[in-house]
């Protein structure tokens, strides 16, 4: 090669996405206007999966059954571009049925839509009375794909170690005296949560052997390697899943940039403006508190109204807050009209009752109190999810 020659440099990148590849994009299924009472009937129900979709709820099984639907429910189409999360909810809803039925260890993690599958017959790490499981985590999302104009399923994977108690509390106990203040699940027993897995191997003197497993199981190569095997895997299994309406899957291919559907592009460093469209560089908040926000003409003559609801448990914290709150505001952001308005709600239920006697028309923002106790109710009763 002469000297300045060069060649093209072959360049892309690897997503830890498969795009989901369907043999339709229509099916039937059953739908009902949304109800409360239909809704809980078949939300514990073990055959079938029933799914609120804007203000209708849509029904399908997950095996086999005999059992006859409520009359409520009626057929009709949907279409992957009008009702993509429909069609996803349908695959993930498949795959986790999978290996529910074939008595894997699989969880959701609460208050999201990732799943957790631990990887039994890959090597585990065993530190005492804790075990460094190898976990698949994965999830189903809707992507839109700009190049072909249609809507893709990608199931998005990586593999992590799982720290997992799995000897008994007498075990943990011989090394940790006092057990209190440790996070334990429903059940009671002791979760591999961050804060648990550090004191132990504090109490253990394992840190830098847990480390090194840790870092085996969740290298880069190894990682890259095994996002290549899933494909095979989940094909595999993929003529085993029960889909309605004669939906199959075709394929799970691997996502490369660029492909077909996808491009890669780099996005610029945003440029901040602030007031009178003035540009400096600088910490956002310092430089915010020095030149004016941009909309500071909106506010500067505006009062603003805040609606603060609280359990009365809270009201002393909230208020502590809400001082905080109206210094960073007045700091930062110059504004210095405020009016906070307090409403206590008297139990976590009353939340939704409250507020629909409020007219939010009278406030400019709505700040919501909720505590980590409030994450544990059912769903069907929880403000975490109804607000």
């Amino acid at each position: 090669m002469k000297k300045n020659q060069s060649t093209p440099i072959e360049h892309g990148l690897t997503l830890n996405s498969l795009e989901v590849i369907l043999n339709k994009n229509i099916l039937t299924l059953q739908k009902a206007e949304y109800s409360q009472d239909l809704f809980r009937k078949y939300v514990e129900n073990n055959d079938y999966y029933i799914h609120r979709y804007e203000e209708d709820m849509y029904i399908w099984a997950l095996r086999q059954t005999d059992e006859r639907l409520h009359n409520s429910f009626n057929k009709v189409e949907v279409t992957i571009e009008k009702h993509a999360p429909i069609f996803t909810k349908i695959i993930e809803r498949a795959i986790v049925t999978f290996f529910e039925d074939n008595s894997y260890e699989i969880y959701k993690r609460r208050h999201s839509s990732i799943w957790e599958l631990e990887l039994k017959k890959e090597e585990e790490g065993s530190f005492g009375a804790l075990t460094l499981r190898p976990t698949l985590v994965f999830s189903l999302r809707n992507l839109y794909s700009r190049l072909e104009r249609k809507q893709v399923i990608a199931l998005t994977i990586r593999k992590r170690g799982k720290p997992i108690f799995t000897g008994n509390e007498d075990q943990i106990k011989e090394h940790l005296t006092d057990t209190r203040g440790l996070v334990r699940n429903h059940k009671g027993d002791i979760v591999g949560s961050r804060e648990n897995t550090k004191r132990y191997l504090e109490a253990t003197g394992q840190n830098e052997d847990f480390a090194r497993f840790l870092s085996e199981i969740e290298s880069s190569c190894k990682e890259f390697n095994y996002i290549k095997e899933c494909p095979e895997h989940f094909k595999k299994i993929s003529p085993k899943l029960y889909l309605p309406s004669e939906l199959e899957i075709l394929d799970f291919l691997l996502v490369n940039l660029p492909s077909a559907s996808f491009e890669s592009f780099k996005i610029s460093k945003p440029i901040y403006y602030y007031y009178n469209e003035t540009t400096r560089t600088g910490y956002y908040n310092q430089m915010v508190s020095q030149l004016k926000p941009f909309s500071f003409d909106v506010f500067s003559t505006r009062k603003l109204n805040i609606l603060v609801v609280s359990k009365g448990e809270n009201e002393g914290s909230v208020g502590e807050f809400l001082v905080l709150l109206q210094s960073k505001l007045k700091d930062i952001f110059h504004i210095d009209n405020l009016e906070f308005q307090l409403k206590i709600a008297p139990t976590s239920k009353s939340y939704i009752d409250l507020l629909g006697k409020v007219d939010a028309k009278d406030y400019d923002l709505a700040i919501i109190v909720l505590s980590q106790r409030d994450k544990a109710i059912n769903t069907l009763y929880s403000p975490y999810y109804l607000l």
